[in-house]
């Protein structure tokens, strides 16, 4: 039994991650599926008809989402399952299960998504990376990777952010489909710890350990999307831009770390951050590049026949897919044609 509480634990400071260790407290973990939980809930998998369907990672590799497993001790596991079959059975509900999900859940289910697959891409040794993941090692990115992990453990035990929320949520609503595999999305961009996941008529993006940068910035332009349902394209739009702002963020923060006696009963971790006094001038943002942003969208793009000539506009502009010339929402159907004024109506 554990008996003093969790280890405190990093599984990313060593350059590879153990498949023989629990991800959370680093404790060893029996071979075989008593000591593996899947990343997405079975149900999920049956749901979205996903048994054959494959993730492709940032490193190259691809998995079927059924076989992508990660380490966890078995005494921690029912904890664990409280949010990673617990928030998609709520998502299942559609729009009306979100009045049933505490926001600080749902952001520990992203980060558990986070997680799970950055092990997925440190377990893999690392002369078999390409140079691509080479930020896996950069040492902000690593002091960043631990503080995701540590909103996960908050499921496990208390953790304070005392000035900030650590992260960035994002929630959309979406168009559904007959064929149940067209209702379901997974996107990653590890590179810059964003995350998307449409769910049915749901989609819930997130940008991990932001510090809340994005939703204090620019929570005025998500909420023009407030009430009206998104297109996949649309949805994949706004990732694009999430991601790319992501990678724009200057890295201005500092953290101090409070930890308790592991003894402590109801121990909590508290967290502050600190913008350092030579940094508090900085912009939060670098410069916005369109013609970068384009190549991020094209990516996001690609997979519906898109090339780059058709994001490029006549002033050599990058168009959109989610506001009209006036400015106004565009509102599509889920055959991405437009709904006029009187069918509002």
């Amino acid at each position: 039994m554990i008996q003093t509480g969790i280890p405190y634990f990093h599984p990313f400071q060593a350059e590879e991650a153990s498949a023989h260790c629990c991800v959370l407290s680093g404790l060893p973990v029996p071979e075989g599926p008593e000591g593996r939980l899947p990343l997405l809930p079975a149900f999920w998998i049956e749901q979205f008809g996903l048994a054959d369907s494959k993730l492709q990672f940032n490193g190259g590799d691809s998995l079927r989402y059924s076989d992508i497993l990660i380490p966890v001790h078995p005494e921690l596991q029912a904890r664990i399952k409280s949010i990673q079959n617990g928030i998609p059975d709520l998502l299942t509900a559609g729009w009306d299960g979100l009045n049933w999900i505490q926001a600080e859940r749902l952001y520990q289910w992203m980060c558990w998504l986070g997680v799970g697959l950055l092990y997925q891409e440190f377990v893999r040794p690392v002369d078999r990376r390409p140079a691509s993941m080479n930020f896996l090692k950069d040492p902000g990115m690593v002091h960043r990777f631990s503080l995701i992990h540590l909103s996960l453990c908050a499921v496990l035990r208390k953790v304070h952010y005392d000035n900030f929320d650590p992260g960035s949520l994002f929630i959309f609503q979406s168009h559904t489909y007959a064929n149940p595999r067209l209702n379901f999305n997974l996107k990653v961009s590890l590179n810059t710890l964003c995350l998307s996941v449409r769910a049915g008529e749901v989609t819930v993006m997130a940008c991990l350990q932001d510090n809340g940068t994005q939703i204090a910035f620019f929570e005025s332009y998500f909420r023009r999307f407030d009430g009206i349902t998104l297109h996949p394209i649309q949805l994949d739009e706004l990732f694009a831009r999430l991601s790319y702002k992501a990678y724009l963020m200057n890295p201005r923060f500092h953290y101090g770390l409070a930890w308790p006696e592991e003894a402590e009963k109801d121990a909590t971790t508290f967290v502050r951050l600190e913008i350092p006094e030579e940094d508090r001038e900085r912009d939060a943002f670098r410069p916005w590049n369109e013609q970068v942003y384009g190549s991020v969208l094209l990516a996001q793009l690609s997979p519906y026949g898109m090339s780059q000539v058709d994001l490029q506009g006549p002033n050599q502009e990058i168009v959109t897919f989610l506001e009209e010339a006036d400015g106004r929402i565009y509102e599509v159907d889920a055959h991405f044609n437009p709904i006029t004024d009187q069918q509002k109506a």
